[in-house]
């Protein structure tokens, strides 16, 4: 469940974004290398890709943790 005025809801949920951004533009320049062949570029890309795929999932999992936290207050509050 979302807290609208969650601070910590919105700055996670900031941070996932920037992330999954961040890990489409690392696979997006591994495509373009591997399209043009360069294989000087591609280990260091792929480290990137794998990177930022970690980034990615750990800043996800965290606004899910999160989030679940408030689920967790609200059932907590109705019982």
């Amino acid at each position: 469940m979302h807290s609208e005025g969650c601070p910590l809801c919105r700055a996670l949920l900031d941070r996932a974004s920037s992330e999954i951004l961040r890990h489409i533009r690392a696979v997006g320049q591994l495509d373009w290398a591997l399209a043009r062949g360069d294989t000087e570029l591609i280990p260091a890309l792929e480290m990137a890709v794998k990177e930022a795929s970690l980034c990615r999932e750990e800043a996800v999992a965290r606004y899910k943790y999160h989030q679940g936290t408030h689920g967790a207050n609200e059932s907590g509050a109705s019982a």
